[in-house]
């Protein structure tokens, strides 16, 4: 527990089975498993810190066969404004009994400070790119070799509050980059360069 709420990691799986306390109706597996994993949700937030169910969004919902039926598998994030809160996530598998099966949860706690960054401006997604193109040539990588580029503003836990990562791929290395989006000051960066 924090002053923000509550922060950790949570599992619970293999063993027991989570039986919903609502009536579930519906052929759809999909929507039957969203009624499930929603009323879980209502009657456990305070225990996953869920304080407002607005920024909790499904981003992927997936079935699978298993040797006694169809398991439903949905994932959340948490937004904070229109930002991904970077490392919170919830997942919760649904077995074909309608019952849930397994919670997985990596539970991040939201403070006043945080709510405030993310209506403040910040550098654009060009300004940001532009960084790690110069960062590279500083580094005799010339930006023509990029591979992949994938590049999101998140909002984190602490200060900043608010960064852009960014994973960058090479013919021959890796790089991954966290940018303070306010100032545009590299704060992190992993470099897996490739040797021969």
């Amino acid at each position: 527990e924090t002053p923000n709420g509550p922060s950790g990691k949570l599992h619970l799986g293999l063993g027991e089975e989570i039986i919903p306390k609502i009536e579930i109706i519906g052929e759809d597996r999909k929507e039957r498993a969203r009624a499930i994993a929603k009323a879980f949700l209502e009657e456990e937030s305070d225990l996953l810190g869920i304080t407002n169910f607005d920024e909790i969004r499904e981003i992927g919902i997936y079935s699978n066969k298993g040797h006694d039926g169809e398991y439903t598998m949905i994932y959340y994030r948490r937004f904070i404004g229109n930002l991904e809160m970077g490392e919170m996530v919830i997942r919760l598998k649904v077995n074909p009994r309608d019952r849930i099966k397994l919670v997985d949860a990596r539970i991040v706690p939201v403070s006043p400070e945080l709510y405030e960054a993310v209506k403040k401006k910040t550098i654009d997604k060009d300004e940001a790119i532009n960084i790690i193109h110069k960062d590279l040539q500083s580094n005799k990588i010339d930006p023509e070799r990029i591979r992949k580029f994938n590049i999101i503003k998140i909002a984190i836990e602490s200060e900043p509050y608010v960064i852009w990562t960014a994973d960058v791929a090479i013919d021959r290395g890796r790089w991954g980059y966290s940018i303070n989006a306010f100032t545009g000051e590299i704060v992190k960066k992993i470099d897996a360069i490739i040797y021969n």
